[in-house]
């Protein structure tokens, strides 16, 4: 049986448990027994990371989100790769978030930013969707999302499940 790992923690306002409760239950109806914690604790014991199929950490850091919550929209890039396969260009009311990135990340989809809140990223493209390969471990990850109720927008929803199915192979 295929077993994952989800661990959430950061500022309450980005909602990581609620996230954790929109995307475990998705990982459970695909047969992944799943376990949540709340500590980085859940890090200090190697053997039992090597046994998961898959570790989510729900959480992280950015550089910027100018305008704060606004309208933006998301590119797809990439229609070949499962995670964005069949998938259309959308629109997000979100943070669109201003990242450092790895230039080798295999980028997903993009969004691009104005000049609306801040002059010196006009035009600039920023990838919000990427996958990359950590040693012989598959990474996915989408900035898409900062509070829960952003994954009712579909292609946001499906695109964390399928990196999430996706990184688990």
């Amino acid at each position: 049986m295929k077993s994952a790992l989800f661990v959430w923690g950061g500022w309450e306002g980005h909602e990581p448990k609620q996230c954790v409760d929109i995307f475990a239950p998705l990982l459970q109806d695909q047969g992944y027994e799943v376990t949540i914690s709340d500590s980085l604790d859940s890090y200090l014991d190697r053997e039992k990371l090597h046994s998961y199929s898959l570790i989510s950490q729900v959480g992280g850091q950015w550089v910027a989100h100018p305008g704060n919550i606004i309208p933006y929209h998301v590119t797809i890039t990439n229609h070949d790769h499962p995670i964005t396969s069949g998938l259309s260009d959308f629109d997000m009311r979100s943070e669109q978030y201003y990242l450092h990135v790895d230039p080798n990340n295999n980028v997903l989809a993009t969004t691009t930013f104005s000049a609306e809140y801040c002059d010196w990223i006009e035009g600039t493209v920023m990838p919000v969707v990427w996958t990359r390969m950590w040693g012989k471990g598959r990474v996915s990850y989408t900035s898409l999302g900062h509070v829960a109720k952003d994954f009712d927008v579909p292609e946001a929803r499906e695109i964390v499940r399928r990196g999430l199915l996706w990184a688990s192979k």
